[in-house]
């Protein structure tokens, strides 16, 4: 059995009223634990931040962190510690690229900083939009 248009517009109307009621009180609770939260001094990072809604800020972009992050990274240099390689030697396997960048002319060097701040943009953009 068909329903009639008139039907259709009434089941419709109940399921936005419904919606409506049901947003309403959400935001009338979220309004409630976001006033008990600024009473009790809690900021407004410490309570996204409870409640699971902010990503934490990865460390302070700069080329060191991102040229480490590089180097052993799966989808860049994929650097791996040797067995039987200290966690010290290999990062000092590390450092010694890294001295190699920085001792670059100036064209070339700002070229490699490109490269690598481009790269570590779309990982840290990959890394906080993954669901």
């Amino acid at each position: 059995m068909e329903m009639e248009s008139g039907d259709k517009d009434k089941d419709v109307a109940n399921d936005t009223e419904a919606l409506d009621a049901h947003s309403e009180n959400q935001a009338g609770a979220l309004h409630k634990e976001w006033a008990l939260a600024k009473r009790i001094g809690k900021s407004e990072v410490a309570i996204f931040s409870a409640i699971g809604e902010v990503v934490k800020e990865p460390q302070k972009m700069n080329m060191w962190n991102q040229f480490q992050h590089f180097m052993v990274a799966e989808d860049s240099m994929n650097w791996k510690q040797r067995p039987g390689q200290s966690q010290d030697k290999f990062q000092a396997a590390i450092q010694k690229a890294y001295e190699e960048v920085l001792d670059l002319l100036e064209e070339d060097k700002d070229y490699y900083v490109e490269q690598l701040n481009d790269w570590y943009v779309k990982k840290m953009y990959e890394h906080t939009t993954e669901d």
